[in-house]
């Protein structure tokens, strides 16, 4: 009686990890797939004719650098040189940021806020 008792419990034991290690399994399927996002830190340099007429243009313009995907991390200017500024964004879309970037009305609002050198660009991603 001991042995049909244990032999049943084994069966048992046994049939409940493979219901366990099958579950397991279509659980892990069934999730969807992890995309691999990199978050990249994006540097925009330029020089303006005027800072403070440049800054309230540059404000007002923050929606559309958001509905980029930019996130704004911190504005700066040169210690030596008050209308050399630097901008610094993070983003995980890339190509929005260049495409901002390339859009006639980027260039339309530079102009507007007094912007007098060409745009140097770089990115880095995090780690």
């Amino acid at each position: 009686m001991k042995r049909g008792l244990l032999k049943s419990l084994a069966m048992l034991g046994l049939s409940a990890s493979v219901v366990w290690l099958v579950g397991c399994t279509s659980q892990e399927e069934s999730k969807p797939a992890k995309e691999e996002m990199t978050a990249s830190t994006v540097f925009l340099k330029h020089k303006v004719a005027d800072y403070s007429a440049w800054r309230p243009v540059y404000d007002a313009d923050a929606p559309r650098r958001a509905e980029a995907g930019l996130k704004e991390v911190g504005v700066y200017r040169d210690a030596d040189d008050e209308n050399m500024v630097l901008i610094v964004w993070e983003t995980d879309d890339t190509n929005a940021f260049k495409a901002m970037v390339e859009s006639p009305e980027l260039a339309e609002k530079m102009k507007e806020a007094g912007v007098t050198s060409e745009p140097q660009t770089w990115m880095g991603e995090s780690m």
